[in-house]
């Protein structure tokens, strides 16, 4: 099979004109390149026209269970008045309806381009989604509790769920996640890192998401503690650390060059550096940032210390979409924005590396896997404008390659 658009972004930065790749039956690619002649009968050949071939759009955070919230969960004074609205929310889920929120989730993600999905699970049914839907995916199977005496049965949960669907594409990979400082206790920690360095997956944990949880964390006070006391959590036993919650999970030796740390929007120069010095990524998430009023993400100090910076969409309860498009487009609209190329990056090589998975996904280079998104693009669009139009609002998804596999084309 030949892929051709006007324009191919091989990675960040890279603007080939006039180009195409030829993909194999395995869905692998196997040249890359200007176009060339092929005689009637060749190879079929897909044209997506003015448009630009770009990596596969990686979402590195998302809740697919949580795809039935959309427009349901108002974002309340405070983060956690927001939780207990969720929580209420969720109070009639079953599996069944999880399994097809996380249907409904997947198919919008590939309508939006995505190729590559770091998803949450709370309930362990959104893997069986990610099996079915030919996307690539990390499937994180979430840890929950600070009851001290908890851990073992953590453990032997993450220990039933991991690899609990088969998946016969090979697509789908699985990894840990501990939820967050206020939700678990240090022995869970210890234990969910336990379990994931011996299998060697990769930890994915929400941290510094609030200036609540920094606050709890730092005192054992706070409106956490009211939510916790509300739900009945054993907060009385969680002894404060009385450090900032990168710290923390660094003194609990979670931080690591397999941790992905999910939103981290507020930490001070001590947490970037310990950040950087484990090799951890981090991922933002700038729409659902802004649907919770944060101040200011420290991205751009975290890309300057060298740490990996991939996007995330969040879940339907806090956003509108599931458009890692539309994210990089809320970067490019930010007063410290970074080069569209930085940008691209970001949605693509960036989110690879943040999942693990950078020597699979993130880029176009013969031998790899050919995971594509095609973006149209105005067709006066010049070759060193290419990255920045891709930001634009007159931009949009037309097709959406997983393994060589058209799983989504825009219809006229």
């Amino acid at each position: 099979m030949i892929v051709r658009a006007r324009y191919l972004v091989t990675r960040a930065g890279d603007v080939v004109e006039n180009a195409e790749l030829r993909v194999d039956a395995a869905g692998r690619i196997t040249a890359v390149g200007r176009r060339t002649r092929y005689p009637s009968g060749g190879p079929e050949v897909i044209d997506f026209g003015d448009a630009a071939i770009l990596p596969g759009l990686v979402n590195a955070h998302v809740h697919l269970e949580l795809s039935g919230m959309r427009g349901r969960v108002p974002a309340g004074a405070d983060f956690t008045q927001w939780l207990r609205a969720l929580l209420a929310a969720r109070a009639n889920e079953t599996p069944a309806s999880l399994e097809a929120a996380s249907d409904a989730g997947v198919r919008e993600a590939v309508r939006a381009g995505t190729t590559t999905l770091g998803d949450i699970s709370t309930s362990g049914c959104s893997a069986r989604s990610l099996a079915r839907a030919h996307v690539r995916a990390l499937a994180f199977e979430e840890a929950i509790g600070l009851a001290t005496d908890a851990a073992e049965a953590g453990r032997a949960l993450l220990e039933s769920r991991i690899g609990a669907v088969p998946s016969k594409t090979g697509l789908l990979a699985w990894g840990v996640s501990p939820h967050a400082p206020y939700s678990v206790s240090r022995e869970l920690f210890r234990t969910a890192a336990a379990v994931a360095a011996a299998r060697r997956l990769p930890l994915a944990v929400h941290v510094s998401e609030t200036r609540e949880e920094v606050e709890f964390v730092k005192t054992g006070r706070g409106p956490f503690r009211e939510l916790l006391e509300d739900l009945g959590a054993p907060v009385d036993r969680f002894v404060p650390p009385r450090c900032t919650p990168v710290r923390y999970l660094h003194e609990l030796g979670v931080l690591g060059p397999s941790t992905l740390l999910v939103h981290a929007n507020y930490l001070d120069d001590d947490d970037v550096t310990l950040v950087r010095a484990a090799g951890s990524a981090v991922v933002f998430c700038p729409r659902s940032h802004r649907f919770f009023g944060h101040r200011d993400h420290p991205f751009a100090r975290l890309r300057r210390a060298g740490v990996t910076v991939a996007l995330g969409t969040d879940s339907l309860a806090s956003n509108d979409s599931l458009d890692v498009l539309a994210e990089m487009r809320a970067v490019a609209a930010l007063p410290n924005a970074p080069s569209p190329s930085e940008i691209v990056a970001m949605a693509t090589s960036a989110g690879a590396r943040a999942l693990g998975l950078g020597d699979r996904a993130g880029v176009i280079e013969v031998g790899r896997e050919a995971d594509l998104t095609a973006i149209a693009l105005p067709a006066d669009t010049r070759q060193r404008d290419v990255e920045e139009a891709i930001t634009h609002a007159a931009a949009r998804v037309v097709a959406t390659v997983v393994q060589g596999r058209l799983l989504f084309e825009e219809r006229n």
